[in-house]
This record gives structure tokens, sequence and C-alpha cells, in this order.
């Protein structure tokens, strides 16, 4: 009797330890499904944003811009650039309602040392000074020396920046971070010049004091192109796009340089950073 008691034992362990083991391969195997399914997924992913990847390279939109010149006319104009220009200037026309036609035939017949690369309205983009040549925009390129018969260093200025004039104050400084770099802009020797048409809201004065100064959206839109084409053609990295105020500390382009007395202390400042945030999509979103 014991004996078969023993014997009823053992075999009842024997199959508690099979089904055990059944049961545990029964659990591997579906690891090994949820596992494999896993990898499946991971892959269709990968696959999908390759395909994605792929897709989104192939809709890039092709760039594309024209400009229009005038025939048979000449600028007034430097020489040929030794080398390939590493700045763009950005500045406004500061004639109320003036087409990018009008300003080019103007500067065409103008004998005053002033010319530019580019003029830009809502409709249009013109060529004015060769690409080749050096256009009188920007001077050297140095910050603007306030007080009369004496020179200031940039230390100097960067002190004698007030309220006021804390214009002179950030274009010294920034001349000082280019020089640190051994990267200081030297003005129209090396800068391509970007004018863009300007409006206003009132007429009956035009100084640069004004805070209702404005551009088309549009004519904003055609200098983006504008500049990013530059930067595309002649490699130029953005943060060789400034405005003219950042070399000199002359308000320009008054669109996007708040000056202490505005209303809104930083709204035309805050557009100029939008405007080179556009120039940078166009550069990463557009095929060249």
């Amino acid at each position: 009797m014991i004996n078969l008691l023993f014997s009823i034992l053992s075999k009842l362990k024997i199959f508690s330890q099979e089904s055990n083991n059944i049961m545990q391969t029964k659990s591997d195997k579906n690891n090994l499904i949820k596992e494999s399914n896993s990898i499946v997924i991971e892959e269709k992913n990968d696959s999908t944003t390759s395909v994605s990847s792929v897709k989104k390279e192939v809709e890039k939109q092709k760039f594309e811009i024209e400009f229009k010149e005038l025939k048979d006319v000449k600028y007034q104009q430097g020489g040929r650039f030794k080398s390939t220009p590493k700045w763009i200037v950005v500045h406004y026309t500061a004639v109320i309602g003036a087409s990018a036609k009008s300003c080019a035939t103007s500067y065409s017949k103008s004998t005053k040392a002033v010319s530019t690369h580019f003029f830009c309205d809502s409709k249009e983009i013109y060529r004015v000074v060769d690409e080749k040549h050096i256009a009188w925009h920007v001077g050297d390129g140095q910050p603007v020396q306030p007080i009369k018969d004496k020179k200031l260093t940039l230390e100097e200025l960067i002190q004698y920046g007030d309220k006021q004039n804390w214009r002179f104050k950030l274009a010294a400084e920034n001349h000082l971070h280019w020089k640190e770099k051994n990267d200081d802009c030297l003005g129209n020797k090396e800068a391509f010049g970007v004018d863009i048409c300007t409006l206003k809201k009132s007429k009956t004065t035009t100084s640069v004091k004004d805070e209702d100064w404005y551009f088309n959206e549009n004519a904003v839109s055609n200098a983006e192109k504008c500049v990013a084409y530059l930067c595309n053609k002649y490699k130029i990295d953005l943060d060789h796009v400034v405005r003219h105020t950042d070399l000199t500390g002359k308000p320009c382009p008054r669109p996007f340089v708040s000056l202490s007395g505005d209303k809104d202390k930083s709204h035309n400042d805050e557009r100029w950073i939008d405007f080179k945030n556009n120039v940078k999509n166009i550069l990463e979103n557009y095929s060249f």
C-alpha cells in the first residue's frame, strides 16, 4: 500500500514538472512572438521614417527669383571686389512709396557717391550695381562718430552710449566681438547692399525718429529671397547678414530698428529677428 502511494506521488511530481515545462515553453514562445512583432514594427517604423525623409527631400520647392535691370545706365560704384563678399547689409530707402524701379532710376542719375546692389519692393527686385562690383552703401562699416572733431575708440563709444545714443554702443560692441574672432566687417569692400522700399503712415514728417515707417510684407518677402539667394550663391553665413545699424549705429533700416523713443521699444527689432528666421527657412527648405 505504501509502495503504491509513493508511486502515485512520484508520477504526480513528474506530471507537475512536465506541465510547468510546457507552460514555460509556451510563455517563451509568446515572448519570442512579441519580440518578433516588435522587431517588425520597429523596422516598419524605420522604413516609414526613411520613406518620409526621402519624400520630404523630393517635395522641396525649387527656389526661384527674378532680377530686373535698367539698360544702358551707370551707377556710382567702386571697382571690382578683390575677394568674395562675406557680408550682406540690409537698408531702407527712406523714400516714401518709391518703387524699386524708381529708386534704381534715381540712383542712375545721382552724382553722389551712393549706390546699392539691390532694391526690393512688393512686386520686383532690381539689381542695380553688378554683383562683381563694390557699391557705396555702408562706407568703411565702422560706427558713426557722435562728437565732431573727436574720434572715439570702440571702448569709448561703448561708454558714450547712453539712453539716447545706445545704437553707437551696440555697433561698437558688435565690432569688438567681430575683432576678437578676427572677423570684423570692413564695409563696402566686402559687403553686398540690399535696400527695401519703404512706406510711412504719415507724410507730414520724414524724421528717422518717427515710429510709423514700415515695409510692405511682399517687399520684405522679396528681400528675404534676395538675401537667401546671396547667402546660397556666395556661401555667406547667416550671422553675416546685418542691419546698417549693427555696423554704424545709424538707425537703418528703420522698420527693423527699435529706438529708445518708440512706444513699442522692441517691435522693430523683433521684426528683424523674424526676417532672419525667414531667410534661414528658405535656405533650409528650398532646392537651389
